[in-house]
C-alpha cells in the first residue's frame, strides 16, 4: 500500500480510545438508585468485551485433529470509576451488590431481578455521535476491588475498579434496544411473583 492510499484511508479520522460513553439500564442498576450521566462521566476507563469461539479437538478420526466450534465464550470486563469525596460511586455498586446477596441474611436474589444491561459507545471526535456501540446483556458487578490508602499519594485521586460479569454482548446502534430481544427469563419467576405465589398458597391453607 502506498503512502497516498494510507493517507486517504485515514483521512476521515481514527477512533480514539478516550472518546466513549457508558450507560447502564434495567432492573439491576435500578436497585442501586438508577444510573445517571454524572456516574457515567466518572467512568475513567472501561473495555470493549472480547469474544472467543469455544472449540474441542475431534480425536475420532486419523490425521491432524480438527477443532469444531461449539459455542461462544465471554470473559468479564473491568471498569474504573473516579470517586467523589463522598465515595458515592463506590456506594452505588455496593448497593447493587447488597441487593444481589444480602450481607445480613446471606439470601440471594433472583437472577433476573438483579441483572441489567450496559451499552458502551465509541464516540466521534466531537463526543456526540456513536460510531460503534455494543450492548452487554445481563450485567452485574461481580467484584468490587480493594482500594489502597497511602500517605505517599498526596496528589492522586481515588478510583474504584469493578469487575462486570455478563451473559453475552451484541452489536448495538441508536436503533437497537433490549426491548426487541428474546427474553431468556420469560418462564422464570421474579421476586414479586414468588411472594405472590407464597401468599396464594398460604391463603389456600
Amino acid at each position: 500500500m502506498s503512502l497516498n492510499k494510507f493517507t486517504s484511508a485515514i483521512s476521515g479520522g481514527l477512533a480514539r480510545p478516550n472518546r466513549y460513553r457508558v450507560v447502564l439500564s434495567g432492573k439491576g442498576p435500578a436497585l442501586a438508585g438508577g444510573f445517571n450521566d454524572e456516574l457515567g462521566l466518572m467512568c475513567e476507563s472501561i473495555e470493549f468485551p472480547g469474544q472467543n469461539l469455544q472449540s474441542a479437538a475431534d480425536d475420532l478420526r486419523n490425521g491432524p485433529p480438527r477443532e469444531p466450534v461449539s459455542a461462544y465464550n465471554y470473559a468479564s470486563i473491568t471498569a474504573s470509576f473516579i470517586c467523589s469525596t463522598d465515595m458515592r460511586e463506590k456506594v452505588w455498586f455496593e448497593q447493587w451488590q447488597s441487593q444481589i446477596l444480602s450481607q445480613s441474611s446471606f439470601e440471594v436474589g433472583f437472577y433476573r431481578d438483579y441483572v441489567g444491561d450496559m451499552t458502551i459507545h465509541q464516540l466521534d471526535r466531537g463526543l456526540e455521535i456513536p460510531r460503534y456501540s455494543v450492548q452487554l446483556i445481563e450485567v452485574y458487578p461481580k467484584n468490587i476491588a480493594a482500594q489502597d490508602l497511602n500517605y505517599a499519594t498526596n496528589d492522586a485521586y481515588q478510583t474504584i475498579s469493578v469487575e462486570l460479569q455478563f451473559h453475552r454482548w451484541i452489536y448495538a446502534n441508536n436503533q437497537t434496544s433490549a426491548a426487541g430481544m428474546v427474553d431468556d427469563f420469560a418462564s422464570m419467576p421474579t421476586q414479586q411473583d414468588s411472594c405472590l405465589l407464597y401468599t396464594s398458597d398460604a391463603a389456600d391453607e
